[in-house]
């Protein structure tokens, strides 16, 4: 384990974006490299888990008596290191959803279960928006080829596949074979997400509304 001064300078600068209500995927492609690259990602994912809190050490007089481990020691510095990293990245409304978790796990468990929901609920919403735009104020409908361009623009990073593949195409896709590969691929997105936050953390977000 690296040592909690070198770990600590590796993070780098306070995150630029600070995540706010409706910027969470910008948010997040600031922390990954940071946290990678001053080796706390096992903290931040649950696989390097918090050792033993305590030893049983004899005195002198032969008593024994508990005492923290230094193994636990340093993992909890790098640990409310971590922490005050993702809290110093947070605007003061969104501080209020983690102001009660005590590990930086819980944080970005939290956090993850809060707002990136929202974020896909988003591309979804765009396109029902998209289905009744009308262009310009003759309410002349837009054709499939715009709607497409428009929707494609609208989807966040996690669409990139989707988006390659149709940029990709020799033959223009219909728009209703678009829609259908949106919705397959939102519900693989949930179903991931789901067992991400299932299989690497222990969330707390139920205590957030």
């Amino acid at each position: 384990m690296a040592s909690s001064s070198n770990s600590l300078a590796m993070l780098g600068p306070a995150i630029f974006e600070k995540l706010s209500r409706d910027n969470f995927l910008l948010w997040k492609a600031q922390i990954p490299s940071a946290i990678k690259g001053a080796r706390f990602m096992g903290i931040l994912d649950g696989s390097s888990k918090a050792p033993a809190k305590t030893m049983s050490v004899e005195k002198a007089d032969k008593r024994k008596e508990e005492v923290l481990k230094p193994a636990y020691e340093a993992w909890q510095v790098q640990d409310q290191q971590l922490l005050n990293y993702i809290v110093n990245s947070l605007t003061k409304d969104v501080l209020a959803s983690v102001a009660t978790v005590t590990t930086s796990a819980e944080a970005w468990a939290a956090l993850e279960t809060m707002y990136s929901s929202q974020s896909r609920a988003k591309s979804t919403n765009l396109w029902l928006q998209l289905s009744t735009l009308k262009k310009g104020n003759i309410g002349k409908p837009i054709g499939d080829a715009e709607l497409i361009s428009v929707i494609l623009l609208g989807l966040n990073y996690e669409y990139n596949p989707i988006v390659t593949s149709v940029m990709g195409r020799v033959d223009p896709i219909p728009l209703n074979k678009l829609y259908a590969q949106l919705v397959t691929y939102e519900t693989l997105l949930e179903l991931l997400h789901e067992n991400y936050n299932n299989d690497g953390f222990s969330s707390s977000a139920n205590s957030a509304s």
